[in-house]
């Protein structure tokens, strides 16, 4: 996922994460062939946490009366978290440095 859709406010008490999502990540989110979420790891996330996603669009944010959430939101479940060092047993890591991949189960989902 690419640096703009990375929400960089930190953690809400409870294990809480709200993060904002471009229309393209939300819509895979929403139809559930987007079971993850690749972020940067500035939050402390841990599985068993809460995932809100909120879709923001960077087009409706032009102005200031619009900060760009569309108003959709989606709740989901962290069940697993991998770091770019836990993929590869040879010490190479795919992920670039300070991101983690996210497994979600989206509310939706079964």
């Amino acid at each position: 996922m690419s640096d703009e859709a990375n929400d960089t406010k930190k953690t809400t008490s409870g294990g809480i994460h709200s993060l904002k999502s471009p229309p393209r990540y939300y819509a895979g989110a929403l139809d559930g062939s987007r079971p993850f979420e690749i972020r940067l790891d500035d939050r402390g996330f841990r599985v068993g946490d809460k995932i809100v996603l909120r879709e923001w669009d960077p087009e409706l944010g032009q102005d200031r009366e619009n900060s760009g959430y569309t108003g959709r939101e989606l709740d989901g479940r962290i069940t697993c978290l991998t770091q770019g060092a836990d993929l590869l047993p040879y010490g190479v890591s795919i992920i670039r440095g300070g991101y983690v991949v996210l497994g979600i189960k989206w509310s939706h989902t079964k």
